[in-house]
């Protein structure tokens, strides 16, 4: 998930190939080797190899990137969806990508966190690992890829269609390496490979049913994979402006712009804990709470947590800004954010595959449904009034998954505001205020609620495996 959005959401091998999935029919004949379902194998084998180091953290732009596009087209292909762009898969477009080397070696791969001409690097002992303290950043303009594939539609809702869609790009290498001189990437297994595979095995789900619809009238799927979302939402911001052409439903063999009813967000949908599921986004969309409710009666043991408009940290928000109603399905956030810990061997496999079965039946819905409930809403006006604000306010925009759990997590910190004068950076993780632990962002915003504009805190930050104490001086409001 992208962690420098939208600051307003809330105040307060060896060799670089391809790798083919070990796809399995999802009604194979042979006996599983395991007593594991199908689809979960299934969806554990894409992550992890989606989140090995053949893949290099898929950084934009990046080696490991294009061996990930591969690998999602093989399995768009495996699947059976139709190539979005006539015969092809791909969805090109420009991007500016920055990549970051030490002054003294080849070039490496882009990161996804480095601006600017030459960076030097904090001091180190002259007794450390070598690793040189400055470090050449250039900037180049390459093509890269979203990755897109089409389920046609039928009949007189054929026009019309829904995407399901989730980022396949990760943070790339951390610029650090072990000690036996090994680049450590980022894996990305939870963000998001999860997502992902997720887009990935809907299609091979969803492909199977087509057998048993008949003639009945039904729009289009299109299953998206972008790319650039950790640097801006770039694909799908370019995807949104430039949607692939769908068979039309009145003219055989010809092909129209789609009228898209929703789009389905999945980023960061592994770490299923005590069932719950975050659906943000069903103020985006007149009867959402309805649809949901009703694919959930079908699914069942999901505690499902909705609400929230369409703007937010990741790619529904590039549909929303077109007027498209979205959902947004994510587990939560949590330590391993954005660090090389976010590993394919934490992944809540039958809770990921829980909540693929909720989406496929959301997707169910919105796929037959005529005429559809789900209307475009806009964003809710925020009340204006002349009287100076009250209370504190602390300067972050906190995960807005995380509203229970251990710490809250730091999505993006407001420029020149109070945490940004600590010292408070995004990706950190507040996890005691005042020496009183912080029970997610609920707990987070009930502490801010409850203090006063120039009060001097003490914050408790999980950063990078450290706990460190920051006092921070709040502002008003």
């Amino acid at each position: 998930m992208s962690s420098r959005r939208l600051v307003g959401l809330l105040v307060a091998l060896v060799f670089v190939l391809p790798v083919a999935l070990r796809a399995e029919s999802l009604d194979s004949p042979k006996t599983p080797a395991s007593t594991q379902p199908v689809s979960e194998r299934m969806y554990q084998r894409s992550v992890t190899d989606l989140a090995s180091e053949a893949m290099e953290g898929r950084a934009v732009g990046s080696k490991g990137g294009e061996v990930a596009r591969d690998y999602i087209v093989d399995q768009f292909r495996q699947a059976g969806l139709l190539p979005a762009f006539g015969s092809s898969y791909l969805q090109e477009f420009p991007a500016n990508i920055t990549t970051r080397r030490p002054a003294t070696t080849a070039p490496t791969q882009p990161d996804s966190r480095v601006t600017g001409k030459v960076t030097t690097a904090p001091a180190r002992p002259t007794t450390a690992p070598t690793q040189p303290d400055r470090f050449i950043t250039e900037t180049k303009k390459v093509m890269v890829h979203n990755v897109v594939g089409i389920i046609p539609g039928r009949g007189s809702l054929a026009g019309e269609a829904i995407i399901i869609g989730g980022h396949y790009d990760a943070l790339g290498t951390t610029g650090k390496k072990t000690p036996a001189g090994k680049l450590i990437y980022h894996p990305g297994a939870d963000d998001n490979a999860s997502g992902t595979s997720g887009v990935m095995l809907l299609a091979h789900w969803f492909v199977a049913k087509e057998k048993t619809l008949g003639s009945t009238d039904c729009r289009t799927i299109i299953f998206a994979t972008f790319t650039g979302e950790e640097r801006g939402l770039w694909g799908s911001n370019f995807m949104a402006g430039h949607l692939p052409p769908i068979p039309s439903a009145t003219q055989p063999d010809t092909t129209v712009p789609p009228r898209v009813i929703a789009m389905l967000n999945l980023d960061m949908i592994s770490r299923l804990r005590n069932n719950v599921i975050n659906v943000q986004g069903t103020e985006s969309g007149e009867h959402w709470k309805e649809v949901i409710e009703s694919a959930a009666a079908k699914v069942g043991k999901l505690d499902i947590r909705m609400g929230g408009g369409g703007i937010g940290p990741s790619d529904h928000a590039s549909f929303y800004q077109r007027k498209i109603p979205v959902l947004f399905f994510i587990t939560g956030g949590h330590g391993d954010l954005h660090q090389p810990s976010d590993t394919a061997d934490k992944v809540n496999t039958a809770g990921a595959v829980q909540v693929l079965r909720l989406v496929e039946a959301v997707a169910d819905e919105l796929r037959s449904e005529q005429p559809v409930r789900v209307a475009y809403l806009a964003p809710k006006p925020r009340p204006v009034t002349t009287a100076p604000a009250k209370g504190a306010m602390l300067g972050v925009v906190p995960d807005p998954s995380g509203a229970d759990g251990d710490g809250c997590t730091v999505v993006d910190v407001l420029d020149k505001g109070p945490a940004d004068k600590a010292g408070i950076k995004p990706d950190d993780i507040i996890v005691k205020w005042n020496d009183k632990a912080i029970a997610g962002t609920r707990g987070l915003l009930t502490a801010v609620g409850a203090a006063k504009a120039g009060d001097t805190v003490k914050l408790q930050i999980r950063r990078d495996g450290k706990v460190l104490d920051i006092p921070v001086t709040l502002g008003p409001r």
